[in-house]
């Protein structure tokens, strides 16, 4: 977790009483344009308690943590299980992305950490699953 720390401005939200225990909401940047609406979607979603996610405020610092993560395969968001982090391109908080809203990203993330895998046809079940039990 400390690689994604560094030169970055930790910005540690608290939403409600219950969320704000669940997960730690970071910023890459102490301006960030896409914050509140992040944080409120974060908010709709089961992450683990004490977990992190780490939002990219920009094109520059989502690429910036790609690398650093050698994550470059992927579009909208990763995670590391075993750092308790997940990091979140910006961007999908202001709009939708091919279809995916910014909910549904988030619970394919948390499907990677329910399975505690890298296997994307089942964190993308879990996604799905939860989305339907939501309804």
């Amino acid at each position: 977790m400390s690689a994604f720390k560094a030169g970055f401005i930790v910005l540690v939200l608290s939403l409600c009483a219950h969320a704000a225990a669940a997960v730690n909401i970071w910023a890459t940047d102490k301006a960030c344009p896409v914050i509140k609406p992040a944080a409120v979607e974060i908010a709709r979603v089961p992450f683990p308690a004490g977990w992190t996610v780490l939002v990219a405020c920009n094109e520059v610092q989502w690429v910036r943590l790609q690398r650093k993560a050698d994550a470059q395969g992927t579009q909208y968001a990763f995670t590391n299980v075993k750092g308790r982090i997940t990091v979140v391109r910006g961007a999908i908080f202001l709009r939708g992305v091919e279809g995916r809203t910014a909910h549904r990203v988030l619970l394919h993330e948390i499907g990677h950490i329910r399975c505690d895998c890298d296997d994307e046809t089942k964190a993308e079940s879990w996604a799905a699953a939860n989305e339907r039990a939501q309804r």
